[in-house]
């Protein structure tokens, strides 16, 4: 399987339901935007097609997307492990 096999739209109604991968894609989506988060997956996509890149299954796919997606997000100088509600503090 390549990765073009697995929409944009596809990945978002996975991220929903698997923790690796609605984390990062949350927390893009609420910061930067979703079209920067499509432009995330798109370049994904297209750079592991073009390195023919082989995957056994769909979830491989996005669990390699969430991956590069963190490390995308600890480039831009974001947490380097985000945790869901880790923006609240506890003095709420």
């Amino acid at each position: 399987m390549i990765a073009s096999e697995v929409s944009f739209n596809q990945m978002r109604v996975v991220a929903k339901n698997l923790e690796d991968l609605a984390v990062p894609t949350s927390y893009m989506q609420v910061e930067y935007g979703l079209g920067e988060l499509e432009a995330c997956w798109d370049g994904f996509v297209h750079t592991s097609d073009h390195n023919s890149q082989s995957f056994k299954n769909r979830k491989e796919v996005l669990s390699a997307f969430a991956n590069a997606l963190n490390e995308y997000l600890e480039y831009l100088g974001e947490p380097a492990s985000l945790e869901v509600g880790s923006a609240f503090s506890s003095d709420s």
